[in-house]
């Protein structure tokens, strides 16, 4: 599933990112990266999400290029 599907309130695992080298790096500064758990907040418009402890939002587009699986 894309994160920009996830549900509200749940914990999810990074599986892939599925994007160029822009999107990658970009999702990486965040500290979203495969194998990472990450949790999403609020998904309505851009995504709310909790990395390492920090809330960050992805917009839709990005948050299509994160494949994840929920924990």
């Amino acid at each position: 599933m894309r994160l920009a599907d996830a549900k509200d309130g749940t914990v999810y695992r990074v599986i892939e990112i599925v994007g160029g080298r822009g999107a990658v790096r970009n999702l990486q500064e965040l500290g979203i990266y495969p194998g990472k758990k990450i949790k999403v907040i609020r998904n309505c418009g851009p995504v709310l999400i909790s990395v390492n402890g920090s809330q960050f939002v992805v917009g839709r587009g990005l948050a299509m290029k994160v494949i994840v699986d929920e924990v």
